[in-house]
């Protein structure tokens, strides 16, 4: 299995699948991102401008609610047609062969490798698609703001997914002294 024969098994869905996704980041982005808008003209006094960016905001949220579920689907059915050719191409190579395996463990290995395939290995690029696609545009709109701004997600990135490991020795022995007063009270 790889990723270039799925999307060549419907090129116009998985054409249609890429688009969706993409357009799901950018609305979810871009939904954010009109949030500042809105600020502006309620700290500026003008209650109808921000009305108006927050229904923006909210038909992109709808957008972006809906867009998800529809390009999920689409991906589904392009993995269950990817699937069924490659299940077709392992069923004609039992049957060209002479062996003499059950019919029930074939349709067991089957069963279970196909299905390990597509849990494996294809859903996992869902979430690598999305979640690629949703920093691109993020890094997009933060840089089109100011460039600065990258700078300091970055960090504080950086800073929050090291914590667990900084904090990890301290909050163990500090666990380990609580234990041993509540054992010496």
């Amino acid at each position: 299995m790889n990723l270039k024969e799925l999307f060549k098994t419907n090129g116009s869905r998985a054409s249609l699948i890429i688009f969706l996704y993409i357009l799901y980041a950018i609305t979810g982005s871009l939904g954010e991102y009109l949030f500042k808008y809105g600020l502006n003209s309620i700290t500026t006094g003008n209650l109808n401008r921000f009305i108006y960016w927050e229904l923006v905001q909210f038909i992109m949220s709808i957008l972006t609610a809906l867009l998800l579920p529809i390009a999920t689907i689409a991906f589904t059915r392009q993995v269950q047609d990817y699937l069924h050719k490659i299940r077709q191409d392992i069923l004609h190579h039992y049957y060209n062969q002479d062996n003499d395996e059950k019919v029930s463990s074939m349709q067991n290995r089957l069963t279970a490798n196909l299905k390990l395939l597509a849990d494996n290995y294809v859903t996992p690029w869902v979430a690598i698609l999305s979640g690629v696609l949703e920093i691109i545009i993020s890094i997009i709109l933060l840089a089109s703001m100011n460039w600065i701004l990258i700078l300091v997600t970055v960090i504080f990135a950086v800073i929050i997914l090291s914590m667990p490991k900084i904090m990890e020795k301290r909050l163990h022995l500090q666990w380990i002294r609580l234990i041993r007063k509540m054992i010496n009270c």
